[in-house]
C-alpha cells in the first residue's frame, strides 16, 4: 500500500511541476509577443486562468502532505503530548468534511455545467472540463485527510495502551 501512495504522490508532483513549467512557458512566450511583435495568442491567457485553477485544486492536497495548510497549532502547545493526536485527528475530520464538500458541489457544477453544454470562449472546449479539477482534487484531499485521521486515530490508541501497561 505504501508503494502505491509514493507512486501516486510522485505522479501527483510530477503532473503539478510539469503544468507549473507549461505555464511560465506559455505566460512568457505572450509576454514575448505582445511586446516584441505586438500581438499575442487568441488563447494564451485563457488557458493560463484554467491552469491556475488546475494547479491550485491538485496542489492542495499536496499542501496537505507537507502539512503547509493552517492548522491549530496554538492549542496543540498548550495540550499535553498523548492528546495531540486526538486534535489533529479532529482538525483532518474538518479536513475530511470539507473536501467531502468540495467534492458535492464541485460535482454538481460539473454535471450541471456539462448538461448546459457550454464551451470555453478561445479554445471552444466543453467547459465543464474546467471545473472537473474541483472534485477531482477536493477527492484526493478527503483520501488522504481520511487516511491521516487513522493514522493519529492509532498514535492516540498506542499512546494511550503505553499508558495503561504496566511499567
Amino acid at each position: 500500500m505504501k508503494m502505491i501512495a509514493s507512486a501516486f504522490n510522485r505522479a501527483e508532483e510530477f503532473i503539478l511541476c510539469f503544468a507549473l513549467l507549461e505555464m511560465s512557458v506559455l505566460a512568457f512566450v505572450q509576454v514575448v509577443m505582445r511586446y516584441v511583435f505586438g500581438t499575442s495568442l487568441t488563447w494564451g491567457e485563457e488557458v493560463l486562468r484554467y491552469q491556475i485553477c488546475f494547479i491550485a485544486f491538485f496542489g492542495a492536497d499536496i499542501g496537505l502532505r507537507y502539512g503547509a495548510h493552517i492548522k491549530t497549532e496554538v492549542i496543540n502547545l498548550f495540550l499535553p503530548d498523548r492528546l495531540k493526536p486526538l486534535m489533529n485527528a479532529f482538525v483532518f475530520m474538518a479536513v475530511f468534511a470539507f473536501s467531502s464538500a468540495i467534492v458535492y458541489f464541485g460535482m454538481t457544477l460539473v454535471l450541471k455545467v456539462a448538461a448546459s453544454g457550454q464551451l470555453t470562449a478561445a479554445t471552444r472546449i466543453p467547459k465543464f472540463w474546467i471545473y472537473l479539477p474541483m472534485p477531482i482534487g477536493g477527492f484526493f484531499m478527503a483520501v488522504r485527510s481520511a487516511s491521516y485521521v487513522v493514522r493519529e486515530v492509532r498514535k492516540f490508541c498506542s499512546k494511550a495502551d503505553l499508558q495503561l501497561s504496566p511499567s
